[in-house]
């Protein structure tokens, strides 16, 4: 209860236990009573001195008021969202998050309709199965008055109900002699169940995800692409209710020959746990190898075992640019429309000549020749703006013309897009057509620079670096910044998830409304992404894997004095609040 919440599922089944422990104190002497209510005070007070090792009751109170104050959580009355979740085309609703959770729920009302007809619930697996689906009942109560994050909102509840689960695939969810009506109806609802589980998309971003079949992961925002990445066969889908109906046919069938009670309903909970489990091993097993010979979460996990493998920096490419300041062009540069020299208004500008267009109307580019030292075939090219696939922007040189890979989004800041020429170059030429006519819809270059590919491992070297919370794992070999005394540690890199997830976790530490440990940093520094790529690459389409940027500062960094104290003050006293909204801003969320 002192690390999360949902530990309250953990004194569900003692609150079953009640009845035992009252017999017990009313059939004891008083010398068992008293030692039973000293165990019992005993069990709950050691909380104090580990809850309380290193901080205060105010403190407590206060940690509580900040998780209240700065992350949104629901109601008890509003748990029906975690399921609505559940349901959604996104990666919440994947089927692997449905399958034990829709199991549960589809044995738990058919282990209440079992309960309450008294049928199957004699014997120790009877009681079993009583227990656990009391459990199981309870814990998915629990959870529902406690605040958690939806990735750990339903898996509180997974002790007791892996083991209602498993009583259940031995046993049946209904009793072995229930009326043909009711087997009717509960094989009606686990088929149901079976084909709202499967219908879930098979996604497992971040980096998981990388070779993943089933459908384009690339393409995941459209209802279509959501309904293509369900698990399927052909054209055979594992959602088809027809799917479904021949496991109910082939189970009549099979207990007709062998002259049984037919046990449809065990059938299908056996057929879609047992195709789950099945499901699970084949995808993660599949997705290394059609990613192959690119990078994925297996080769870098078995590199990390075997040998001195650091995860994405090995697997990782950066194209860094060189230190010299961009040259100018031999001939000047021919504008037409809207387009402009200098840097776009209220925007910054940077080293070498740059051109952008105005916001109301469109405009091209010829930017002339500009000499680049002699075998170049690598550039970077600096891009701002609108850079959606309308526009046109490509590099010429001898060797031919090399079309430039737009982001295919706005941005707002500069970015070093990586060009590569068709053959070694001497001189380059950029051109550029803003095709897009509308308001903010202003598009941004300068001029390229000769760059080299590094291994990421070898640009980050020994500095500090920050990796945000979904992908720290997987740089195992750099130095993560630290936190101490309440000072946070200047990192010289910043290191960002990919697969399409920059929005949700960009912002995690440099967000002043969320608290975060490096609002300053956000304030005083810019963040130079530098391009990168997996190395080989995979063997599917994808998003971007990683981002590696290279943060400047405004002002020199680490200069500052540390001296640690001591205070003295009563446990409950509390300091000035931080759940407050002077502090930041930010209203009350919870």
């Amino acid at each position: 209860m002192t690390t999360a919440p949902t530990a309250l599922v953990a004194a569900m089944p003692l609150l079953l236990a009640l009845p035992l422990v009252w017999w017990h104190l009313a059939h004891a002497p008083w010398a068992g009573r008293l030692a039973t209510a000293a165990v019992a005070f005993a069990a709950a007070s050691v909380v104090v001195p580990l809850g309380l090792a290193d901080q205060t009751l105010a403190d407590v109170r206060e940690s509580v008021a900040v998780h209240r104050w700065y992350y949104f959580q629901y109601q008890w009355y509003s748990e029906y969202v975690h399921y609505a979740n559940l349901l959604g085309p996104d990666d919440q609703g994947t089927w692997g998050r449905r399958l034990p959770v829709l199991l549960t729920v589809a044995v738990v009302a058919l282990g209440a309709v079992r309960l309450a007809t008294r049928r199957g619930t004699g014997g120790p697996l009877g009681s079993a199965l009583g227990f656990a689906l009391a459990a199981t009942a309870l814990g998915l109560v629990a959870v529902a008055v406690s605040p958690t994050k939806w990735v750990n909102h339903f898996g509180a509840v997974a002790a007791p109900a892996t083991l209602l689960l498993g009583i259940a695939l031995a046993r049946g969810p209904l009793p072995r002699r229930a009326p043909a009506r009711l087997v009717a109806v509960g094989t009606a609802v686990l088929g149901v169940v079976a084909a709202v589980i499967y219908a879930g998309p098979n996604l497992w971003r971040p980096f998981s995800d990388w070779g993943q079949p089933f459908g384009n992961h690339s393409v995941v925002d459209a209802p279509i692409h959501q309904q293509v990445l369900a698990p399927h066969l052909g054209p055979l889908y594992l959602r088809s209710p027809l799917l479904w109906l021949l496991v109910v046919a082939a189970a009549l069938w099979w207990a007709r020959r062998r002259g049984s009670t037919p046990r449809p309903d065990r059938a299908v909970l056996r057929v879609a746990t047992a195709g789950g489990v099945a499901l699970m091993l084949a995808v993660f097993v599949v997705a290394p190898v059609q990613q192959a010979p690119g990078t994925s979460v297996a080769s870098m996990n078995l590199a990390m075992l075997t040998g001195d493998g650091c995860g994405l920096a090995d697997a990782l490419t950066v194209t860094v640019p060189g230190d010299a300041t961009p040259a100018l062009p031999s001939d000047p540069p021919r504008l037409t429309g809207v387009m402009r020299d200098g840097p776009p208004p209220d925007r910054p500008s940077i080293p070498g000549p740059v051109w952008h267009t105005e916001d109301a109307g469109t405009g091209t580019l010829d930017a002339g020749w500009f000499p680049v030292p002699a075998g170049t075939s690598r550039l970077v090219l600096p891009l701002t703006g609108d850079l959606r696939g309308d526009q046109a922007v490509r590099v010429e040189s001898g060797a031919g013309t090399a079309t430039v890979d737009l982001p295919g989004t706005k941005v707002a800041d500069w970015r070093d897009v990586a060009v590569t020429l068709p053959g070694p170059a001497d001189r380059v030429r950029v051109v550029v057509d803003d095709r897009i006519d509308g308001p903010d819809t202003w598009l941004a270059v300068g001029a390229p620079r000769p760059a080299r590919d590094l291994p990421a491992r070898t640009v980050l070297g020994d500095a500090p670096v920050f990796a945000d919370q979904a992908s720290a794992v997987l740089w195992p070999c750099q130095d993560q910044i630290a936190v101490r005394h309440g000072i946070a540690q200047a990192p010289q890199w910043r290191l960002r998830t990919g697969d399409d997830l920059e929005g949700a976790t960009e912002a995690t530490a440099f967000f002043p409304a969320n608290g975060g440990t490096l609002a300053g940093i956000g304030r005083t520094a810019t963040f130079d992404e530098l391009p990168s790529r997996l190395d080989p690459p995979g063997g599917r389409a994808m998003f971007a894997p990683a981002h590696v940027e290279r943060v400047r500062y405004e002002h020199p960094t680490d200069g500052w004095d540390l001296t640690v104290g001591t205070q003295r003050r009563w446990g409950w006293e509390r300091l000035p609040t931080l759940a407050d909204k002077d502090y930041t801003g930010r209203d009350f969320l919870g």
